[in-house]
């Protein structure tokens, strides 16, 4: 199972799926989501893959790189 997030892997995961399932959620639905789950990890500063945490929080929503900003 992938998000198809990490560009450089889409060709491998492309030419190995059987399947793609396509949600297309209102955007609504998708920011509640993020948000909620952004608060979570970084409240409870869990820890994320390879070692990694939420950024602080000023930083979650102002960094034009972050997904709500």
């Amino acid at each position: 199972m992938t998000e198809w997030g990490y560009g450089p892997t889409r060709n491998v995961l492309a030419a190995r799926a059987d399947l793609l399932v396509w949600l297309d959620l209102p955007r609504a639905v998708v920011m509640r989501h993020v948000v909620r789950r952004t608060l979570r990890r970084r409240l409870r500063r869990e820890v994320l893959w390879n070692g990694d945490v939420e950024l602080p929080l000023r930083t979650s929503f102002t960094d034009e790189e972050h997904i709500a900003p």
